[in-house]
C-alpha cells in the first residue's frame, strides 16, 4: 500500500533562496540510503547538475522567489514490496504526473523498516515557464489515483477507495473494515476447503457461512457486511476456480483449524456476582454464535470487536472483585491515589537528574552520572508503564459505568443452556449438501425447465385462488393476474408466481381456544404483532412472567436471534402493542416502582 505525501519546498529567508531545495536534493540522493546511488533516477537533468539546472530554469523565466520545488514521498507498508517494485512505481509516477515538462530527481530509500521513495521536481515548468499550481482535491482525484493504479499494476495493495476518483460510496472507516475482511475471508476459505468434499460442496458451505458467491471469469465472494465482492484469486493466487477443482482431485486441501476469537468459556474465570455475570453471559453468547457460525451465517464477525471490549471489561471486574458501580468508584479512587504517588516519584526523579547533571564538573563526575542515568531511565520507564496501565483500568471502569448493558437477567437461563452446547469451540457443526437441489440451483440450463414448471403450477394456483380460501377482492386480483400471465413469457412467470403465492397464502388467526402446539415457525412469522402478542399471552402486570413465556415460545418454535439486542427488540415491540391496546400509561411504572 503506497501512500503519497506532498510537501512544498519554500524559499529560504536567509542567504540563497534555494538553500532548502539544495538540501532536499542532497538528502534524497544520499548514497547510504540509496545503495551507493544505484536507486536514483533523473528526468530532464543530468547527474550532479540537478540543482544548477533547476536554478537556471527559474532564472530564465524570471521566477526565482517563492516556492522552489515540490517534494513527494511514496511509502509502502512495512514488509510490503521490494526496492525494484518501488523504483519502478516512482519512475512511472514521475513520468505520468510530470509529463516530461519538469526537471526532477527521484530515489528509493532502504534505511527504514518500510521501503519508500522520494520525488523532487522544479516549481517552474520547463516548457511553459509557468509555476506548478497545486489545487484543492488534486491529491484525492489526480495524485493518489496514479499511485493506486501503479501499485495495483505491480501487485501492491492500495489506499482507501475514498481517495480515488471513484470512491464507490465508501468512506475511510468503511474501507478499513472492508480490508479487515481479507484475512477473515482467507481463513474461512481455508477452513471450508478442508471440510468440503468437492467444489460444489465448497460453494455450498461458503454460502451457508453467509457469503454470496459469484462465478464467472473470476470466483468472488461477498458477505452481507462487505460493500462489494472480493475476488478470491487476489487474496491468494491458489484460489481460482480451476486451482480449487484441481486441489480436490489431488486431495491437497487438508484440515485447517477454524478461526476462533472468543475465549474458551471452559477455562474462563467465573463471575462472582450478578454484575459480573452480565458481561460473562454476553461473552458466552458470542462464543455460541461462533461455534454455530453456519447457523448464524457470519453474524458473529460483526460482534468481534465488541466481544473483545466486553471480555477486557469482564476481566477488569473479576480481577478487582467489583460488584456494581460503587465498587468501580472505590477502585477509581484507589487508582487516583496510586497515580498521584507515581507522579510525585516521577517529578522527584526529574529534579534529581537535573541536580546531578548540574554538579558534573570533572570527567569522573560525567562517568558516574552516565552510570546512574541508566538506572534512572529504567525506573522512569517502569513508572510510565504503570501509569499507563492504571489509566487504562480507570478508563475501563468509566466504560462500565456509562455503558448501557443490553444483556438482561431474563436471558440468563437461555445463555447458560447455550454454554452447555459449546463444548469444543473448534468442533463446528457442518451442514449437509442436498446435491440434487444444489445442481438445480446452479445449472443455468435448468432455469428454463424451472420456469416452465412454474407456468404449469400457475394453473393450479388459479384454481386454488377461486376456492373459499380467498375473499372476493383477493379472488378478483388472482383472476386479473392470471390474465396477465397468459400474455407474459416463461421468463416472467417465476416473478408472477411469487405474487400469487403471497395472494393465496392463508391468513393465520389464533384465538384463545386454539391449541398452541400446532403453531409453527412459519405460522408465527405470518402473524401480525397483535396476534403474536395474544398468542404469547403478554401480561403487562407480570413483566418477569411474560419474558419467561416469550423465551419459552421462541425456543419451542426454534426461532433464534443473531444478537441479544434483536431478541430484546422483538419482545419490546410486542409489549408496545400490548400497551397501545390496553391504553397502558407511562405513569404505571412509576406507581409500581418498576423499570420501564
Amino acid at each position: 500500500m503506497a501512500i503519497t505525501k506532498i510537501m512544498n519546498i519554500g524559499a529560504s529567508k536567509q542567504g540563497d533562496v534555494a538553500t532548502h531545495l539544495h538540501n532536499a536534493l542532497e538528502y534524497i540522493a544520499n548514497v547510504e540510503k540509496t545503495e551507493n546511488g544505484v536507486l536514483v533516477g533523473y528526468i530532464n537533468c543530468m547527474e550532479g547538475m540537478v540543482y544548477e539546472q533547476m536554478c537556471q530554469t527559474r532564472q530564465l523565466y524570471g521566477k526565482v522567489g517563492g516556492r522552489q520545488g515540490y517534494h513527494f514521498v511514496l511509502s509502502l507498508a512495512p514488509g510490503e514490496g521490494n526496492v525494484e517494485q518501488m523504483f519502478e512505481v516512482v519512475r512511472e509516477f514521475a513520468e505520468e504526473f510530470l509529463k516530461g515538462e519538469y526537471e526532477a530527481m527521484y530515489s528509493v530509500h532502504t534505511d527504514k523498516n518500510h521501503i519508500h521513495a522520494h520525488l523532487i521536481f522544479n516549481s517552474v515548468n520547463l516548457v511553459t515557464g509557468r509555476k506548478f499550481e497545486y489545487k484543492k482535491g488534486d491529491w484525492k482525484y489526480k495524485i493518489q489515483p496514479i499511485t493506486n493504479r501503479l501499485c495495483e499494476k505491480h501487485g501492491l495493495s492500495i489506499v482507501p477507495a475514498e481517495y480515488s476518483k471513484d470512491p464507490v460510496n465508501m468512506n475511510r472507516r468503511q474501507w478499513e473494515k472492508e480490508q479487515s475482511w481479507t484475512k477473515i475471508v482467507e481463513e474461512d476459505v481455508r477452513y471450508v476447503l478442508g471440510k468440503a468434499s468437492d467444489f460444489d460442496n465448497f460453494l455450498f458451505l461458503m454460502e451457508q457461512l453467509g457469503y454470496g458467491v459469484k462465478r464467472g471469469k473470476h470466483l468472488a465472494v461477498k458477505s452481507k457486511e462487505m460493500k462489494r465482492f472480493r475476488r478470491l484469486d487476489t487474496i491468494n493466487e491458489e484460489y481460482t476456480e480451476e486451482n480449487i477443482k484441481k486441489g480436490f482431485e489431488r486431495y491437497q486441501w487438508g484440515y485447517e483449524a477454524p478461526s476462533v476469537q472468543a475465549p474458551n468459556t471452559k477455562y474462563m474465570l467465573k463471575p462472582r456476582n450478578d454484575y459480573q455475570e452480565r458481561y460473562y453471559l454476553q461473552i458466552v453468547h458470542f462464543a455460541y454464535m461462533e461455534k454455530y457460525r453456519f447457523e448464524y451465517q457470519n453474524k458473529h464477525q460483526s460482534e468481534v470487536k465488541k466481544m473483545h471490549e466486553t471480555h477486557e471489561r469482564y476481566l477488569y471486574l473479576v480481577t478487582h472483585g467489583i460488584n456494581g458501580i460503587e465498587g468501580i468508584l472505590k477502585e477509581s479512587e484507589a487508582i487516583d491515589r496510586k497515580l498521584s504517588d507515581l507522579s510525585s516519584r516521577q517529578k522527584k526523579l526529574y529534579k534529581e537528574r537535573a541536580d546531578k547533571k548540574r554538579k558534573c564538573k570533572t570527567e569522573d563526575d560525567v562517568c558516574e552520572f552516565a552510570l546512574w542515568e541508566e538506572d534512572y531511565h529504567k525506573e522512569l520507564e517502569k513508572i510510565k508503564a504503570k501509569k499507563k496501565e492504571l489509566l487504562h483500568q480507570k478508563k475501563l471502569g468509566k466504560q462500565c459505568i456509562v455503558e448501557s448493558i443490553v444483556q438482561s437477567n431474563y436471558f440468563r437461563q437461555q445463555v447458560l443452556e447455550e454454554e452447555k452446547q459449546i463444548g469444543n469451540p473448534y468442533d463446528i457443526p457442518i451442514p449437509q449438501l442436498n446435491q440434487e437441489k444444489w445442481e438445480d440451483e446452479w445449472e443455468p440450463e435448468n432455469r428454463l425447465c424451472e420456469e416452465e414448471n412454474q407456468a404449469e403450477e400457475m394453473e393450479e394456483v388459479v384454481v386454488v385462488a377461486q376456492t373459499e380460501m380467498l375473499t372476493e377482492t383477493e379472488r378478483d386480483k388472482a383472476v386479473a393476474t392470471h390474465a396477465l400471465i397468459k400474455e407474459n413469457s416463461a421468463a416472467e412467470v417465476f416473478e408472477l408466481s411469487e405474487m400469487y403465492k403471497e395472494i393465496t397464502k392463508p391468513s393465520v388467526v389464533m384465538n384463545e381456544t386454539e391449541d398452541t402446539t400446532i403453531m409453527t415457525k412459519q405460522k408465527y412469522e405470518a402473524l401480525s404483532d397483535e396476534e403474536k402478542m395474544k398468542w404469547i399471552e403478554i401480561d403487562l402486570e407480570d413483566v418477569y412472567g411474560s419474558m419467561k413465556k416469550f423465551q419459552m415460545r421462541m425456543k419451542e418454535l426454534g426461532i433464534r436471534f443473531g444478537t441479544i439486542g434483536e431478541y430484546t427488540d422483538e419482545y419490546m415491540r410486542l409489549c408496545d402493542v400490548a400497551k397501545k391496546q390496553s391504553g397502558y400509561r407511562k405513569e404505571y411504572y412509576h406507581e409500581r416502582g418498576e423499570r420501564r
